[in-house]
């Protein structure tokens, strides 16, 4: 029997690693917040209208399709071409739909009549027939060809109108923000053609699971471009990842290349963006209510009134876009913004001489202005902070930076949770940094307690602790009512550069009634989900190398004694980490020699998985020798299940012809 050949010690080794990789897998897939995104609705009947396209076009391409989005009498007008509105052009990912566009749409056309369509937008989707482009990278070229005659055709629809656009707006979606990258690859392609891209869930860095050449011939001829031209390129362009909700496409792959001569991209994490601060899943970010109006917000700021079309300012497109998607200073965007402000009526004017005050309102239209005498507090203090804490009740405060900084740093990686560092804030403020210290590796993960105790009786009190990382936007925010104990998930999507001296930051808003205690030690289970998150992808190639080799060890049994061995003995003694990562390692430092790489590419090899997890700053310590044990326990129960699936198929078998 298969069981009786394997050792009970290898036996219990092989279950501890299920158990690990179980604890990895769990923190993929489970481990995260709850769906907070709100659903959109249509409030009229979605049609798609099919778009004509040229003869030979749509020859060429059979299987493809251009629609456009409208509903109920919006639908019915926009039957009669030509249009009059803003083009924006959606395009769907991997098994995508073209009807997804209804969300963004028909909240864009919710707004349109808010202003009395004063100004629209024409939303505008391909149909991919739903390929699988992230499975088989075979269509994407095609896919992209056919978006560029799309753009052609979209702008003749606007042929003869008094304001016809002369560029379109991408929103792609998955593998669509990268079809939509790619158009600038094209030789006949003119990038005025686009006046603004925004993708979501794009894994712009690499692919998620690089199954073909096609793929990653793919993803090098567009990243490639994107570097060698960057001088060249003046397309703003804003990438938004889903956060940890996403287990299809990890937040680190959806960050466009920082180079120091495109500066129009920006990439930020849905749980970062103002006035949405929730994670996505994969297809959630396309429907999600917050970040789609935050979308249809910073569209409507992006339009020129002159032209009624999106402007052609770079600057100002970064302006609104930074404004809505990165800083947002709760109020609307203002492309100039006065610096003295016009404060009329007669309102009352209160000094105020110390450093803490509150302020309560009882009747909602009563108004109050502040003055302070700044020269004196200046030399006491460096910033003032306000909050609200209930309906009409505001509580304000002066303070010295310095003394709102407290550091803590985190715990050893090998520590497993046993042991853990903690603060206390005894202090009665309104405002905290926490410093993390030694903290800016993704395969680091912690989890951070905050134990608030309360002395004074209100209804409600609530404290917001946000996760500051500054060295990419991926912020995140928790809302506890105090008093609480709240559990907060401390990892990284993209690592701390090398030459970045930031430190991540807990800031806590907090109740000046409250003592906070704050506890971070190390999660054992969430480093486990790091290592599957960012380097799952390479878990089958470390399956294959040890049956491969357990299967060479059964091959030399029988030729040298006579007869073969048990595969799960066979595996105990040849798979052996020594045997593969030595090889990787000298394949490596050979791909480092340009004759090598010549000779690499020649045989068609596909890229080595080390160098690119190098090149990406993700090499775990350890992370090869975890994998390589995934692997082996893989292949190990692999085994047990097929052997076990044999016998008793060869039961049935014996039974029924008997």
């Amino acid at each position: 029997m298969f069981l009786h050949s394997v050792n009970l010690w290898n036996l219990a080794f092989y279950v501890f690693m299920v158990f690990m990789a179980t604890l990895g897998l769990w923190d993929v897939f489970f481990g995260f917040e709850e769906n907070r995104c709100s659903m959109s609705y249509m409030f009229e009947y979605p049609e798609y209208q099919k778009i004509d396209l040229p003869k030979k076009l749509a020859k060429r391409y059979p299987a493809y399709e251009l629609y456009l989005y409208g509903e109920g009498s919006y639908a019915e007008e926009h039957k009669i071409l030509p249009l009059t509105g803003i083009p924006v052009l959606f395009l769907p990912g991997n098994a995508g739909s073209y009807k997804q566009v209804r969300s963004i749409g028909s909240i864009a056309l919710r707004k349109a009549e808010d202003i009395d369509f004063k100004y629209h937008f024409d939303f505008f989707s391909v149909n991919f027939n739903e390929e699988l482009v992230a499975l088989y990278g075979g269509s994407l070229q095609k896919q992209t060809k056919f978006v560029h005659e799309c753009i052609k055709t979209i702008l003749k629809l606007y042929k003869g109108q008094e304001f016809a656009p002369k560029s379109v707006a991408i929103i792609g979606h998955s593998m669509g923000g990268l079809v939509a990258r790619a158009l600038l690859t094209l030789k006949n392609f003119k990038q005025d053609l686009i006046n603004l891209l925004i993708t979501q869930a794009t894994p712009h860095v690499a692919p998620v699971m690089p199954l073909d050449r096609f793929i990653t011939d793919f993803y090098m001829t567009v990243n490639n471009y994107w570097i060698l031209n960057a001088r060249h390129i003046n397309l703003t362009t804003l990438s938004v990842a889903g956060g940890f909700r996403d287990y299809q496409v990890r937040s680190g792959l959806t960050f466009l290349p920082k180079l120091s001569h495109h500066t129009s991209a920006l990439s930020v994490v849905s749980s970062a963006v103002p006035k949405t601060w929730v994670s996505t899943d994969h297809l959630s970010i396309v429907w999600c209510k917050q970040l789609q109006l935050t979308t249809i917000r910073a569209f409507f700021d992006l339009i020129d009134a002159d032209t009624k079309q999106i402007t052609q300012n770079s600057k100002k497109k970064l302006s609104v876009l930074n404004h809505h998607f990165i800083r947002h200073p709760a109020k609307h965007f203002e492309e100039n913004p006065s610096i003295i402000s016009d404060l009329t009526g007669t309102s009352m004017w209160v000094p105020v001489k110390v450093s803490r005050w509150t302020y309560v309102a009882y009747n909602e239209s009563d108004k109050i202005y502040f003055t302070f005498p700044l020269a004196n507090h200046r030399k006491i203090y460096t910033h003032v902070y306000c909050q609200s804490t209930m309906l009409f009740v505001v509580d304000c405060e002066f303070f010295k930076k310095e003394t709102r900084s407290i550091q803590l740093p985190v715990t050893h990686l090998f520590s497993f949770g046993l042991s853990s560092r903690k603060v206390v804030l005894n202090t009665s403020g309104l405002y905290y940094n926490i410093e993390l210290l030694n903290f800016g590796q993704i395969y680091q993960a912690f989890k951070i307690n905050v134990v608030s105790k309360c002395s004074g009786v209100r209804e409600e009190i609530t404290s917001i602790y946000k996760l500051h990382i500054p060295w990419s936007y991926e912020d995140s925010l928790t809302i506890a009512q105090v008093p609480s104990n709240t559990e907060i998930s401390l990892k990284l999507h993209i690592a701390q550069p090398e030459n970045d001296s930031h430190v991540a930051l807990l800031k806590m808003y907090t109740s000046s009634d409250c003592q906070y205690e704050v506890t971070v030690k190390t999660s054992f289970s969430q480093i486990l989900g790091q290592v599957v998150r960012f380097h799952g992808g390479a878990l089958p190639a470390y399956v294959i190398s040890s049956i491969l080799l357990a299967y060479g060890g059964q091959l030399y049994s029988l030729f040298s004694t006579g007869y073969c061995l048990e595969y799960a003995t066979i595996l105990d003694k040849e798979a052996k980490p020594y045997k593969v990562d030595p090889f990787v390692i000298i394949i490596k430092f050979l791909l480092g020699y340009k004759w090598f790489k010549e000779l690499w590419d020649l045989l068609l090899l596909p890229e080595l998985d080390a160098i690119v997890l190098t090149s990406q700053s993700m090499c775990f310590p350890l992370v090869s020798l975890i994998l390589f044990l995934f692997g082996t326990c893989t292949a190990y129960w692999s085994g047990l299940l097929s052997s076990a699936s044999v016998r008793l198929l060869s039961s049935l078998w014996l039974t029924l012809k008997r």
